[in-house]
């Protein structure tokens, strides 16, 4: 099951996406996931002929803390941000994955990444937060923190 949201002037998009995988795949998947983040720093991708890079940002420097939000949830999360494009056009990418049993909580947050200090970027992190506070909860039956 797939849905998307965005917001009035699509500033904000989300992705959100659950599914059952057959016993023990959802484990692995965490794990190839994990590898793939730890051995791929950065990458250049090409979209309609133009080409831009891709970085993933270190968790310990990441605003979002994701490491913070993978601690709630323990070794079933996996959560990392990405920028991507040139500077003054960035966009920020954050994904968290989260595994229940059998069953993955796959949240991609996107939104133009925002000079720091500048209220727009308070209100795109103040979102993207209530967002992962909210959609992890009721995936797992939760109330939100």
């Amino acid at each position: 099951m797939s849905t998307s949201f965005m917001n009035a002037d699509s500033s904000i998009v989300v992705d959100e996406g659950v599914s059952e995988r057959i016993p023990g795949a959802a484990e692995r998947w965490m794990a190839d996931m994990r590898r793939v983040y730890a051995e791929c720093a950065d990458w250049t991708m090409d979209l309609g002929g133009e080409q831009f890079t891709v970085r993933v940002l270190d968790p310990a420097d990441d605003p979002a803390e994701p490491l913070k939000v993978e601690e709630r949830f323990g070794d079933g999360a996996l959560m990392r941000t990405m920028l991507a494009g040139a500077a003054g056009q960035q966009a920020r990418i954050t994904t968290l994955l989260l595994r229940d049993g059998d069953r993955a909580l796959e949240l991609t947050f996107r939104s133009l990444a925002g000079e720091p200090g500048e209220p727009e970027a308070a209100g795109l992190a103040a979102a993207r937060a209530a967002f992962l506070d909210l959609a992890p909860a009721r995936f797992l039956g939760r109330t939100a923190r």
